[in-house]
């Protein structure tokens, strides 16, 4: 058995596997998904905290095509495995394991830190995959991709973190301007910029990787609409009555009804008109909930998103950061 980089003539081999995965997710196109996959190989210019992808595959001995895996480089020296699919012809001869194995050994040898991957709950056999190659199940998200399902978050560390850091700084803000005329606009390039930049030198406490051009890629990004196979976003920002901004939350629809809000930043009632325009506008366009990240030891900011309507649903163990553990919320728009 081999494990190579995917050639271009098993790429059609690879697109006969994906209609499986609509299995999982809620509005799984097998056309867009597969241009997604093999557009984005090597580098993901419109990623957000993805900087590049490579697809690897399984063969046999004969370089017949068994199974593919997408390992998603991401920021802070981790990556996410996902999508790996063995082909049905060559299932329960444990080419799933000796995909792990591989991957396992050349990130190991790359000095990656963490690496994580999601499944769905009802895709056992993915499940159990994980869980016997050594990752451990870290949060259950509820209807993430699909309804009646849930997402499972697996962490694998090559070396456990040794410190757990509090926060020093917080996206939740409750010495701002009280609650007024507040009105939460569109964001503006030309206007709105440092203060964005603000908000990303907080997160940088707990991410690693935030290039110069970070900035850049969130603002280009407003440009791509609301669609997630080209991974637009929407950015609003609260303003008070003398139009100088309270609150900033940057929004990505993800595939399968949910919509990643992060980071989101203001004082109490800035954060609660960002999230009711969210939902107006996200529920006309079918979305099913909102979830967001918070910094695992910001009490008071989780507490404020709690009194909000979102459930706490668990702790990423240091996604992006030795040591800074992000919990994660969610709410049913």
């Amino acid at each position: 058995m081999k494990f190579t980089k995917i050639s271009s003539s098993h790429h059609l081999c690879l697109k006969k596997l994906l209609p499986e995965l609509g299995k999982f997710y809620d509005g799984h196109e097998n056309a867009k998904f597969f241009d997604q996959l093999i557009n984005k190989d090597k580098k993901d210019n419109n990623g957000y905290f993805t900087i590049k992808k490579e697809i690897w595959s399984a063969l046999g001995d004969m370089d017949e095509f068994c199974g593919f895996v997408c390992l998603n480089y991401k920021r802070g020296n981790t990556v996410k495995i996902g999508p790996i699919m063995v082909d049905p012809k060559y299932r329960g001869n444990g080419i799933g394991r000796f995909m792990i194995t591989s991957i396992l050994k050349k990130l190991e040898k790359e000095k990656i830190r963490k690496v994580y991957a999601t499944t769905s709950s009802e895709n056992v056999p993915a499940c159990k995959l994980f869980q016997n190659a050594g990752f451990r199940l870290e949060v259950e998200l509820p209807e993430q991709y699909r309804v009646g399902n849930k997402e499972y978050i697996w962490g694998y560390f090559f070396e456990s973190p040794t410190v757990i850091f509090l926060n020093k700084r917080s996206l939740f803000d409750p010495n701002s301007s009280e609650e007024g005329n507040l009105q939460v606009k569109d964001f503006n390039p030309e206007t709105d910029v440092e203060y964005l930049q603000k908000i990303i030198k907080i997160i940088k406490e707990w991410h690693d990787d935030i290039t110069p051009n970070f900035l850049r890629q969130i603002i280009d990004a407003t440009n791509r609409g609301l669609d997630f196979e080209t991974k637009g976003k929407l950015i609003l920002v609260t303003k008070d009555i003398n139009n100088l901004p309270t609150g900033l939350v940057v929004a990505a629809p993800k595939r399968g009804g949910s919509v990643k809000i992060y980071p989101m930043y203001g004082n109490t009632p800035s954060i609660e008109g960002m999230i009711g325009k969210l939902r107006r506008i996200f529920k006309e366009k079918g979305y099913r909930k909102l979830y967001t990240f918070v910094h695992a030891s910001d009490d008071r900011y989780i507490q404020q998103l709690i009194n909000f309507g979102f459930c706490l649903r668990g702790t990423i163990l240091s996604p992006y950061k030795s040591g800074h553990d992000l919990a994660v919320l969610d709410l049913f728009i």
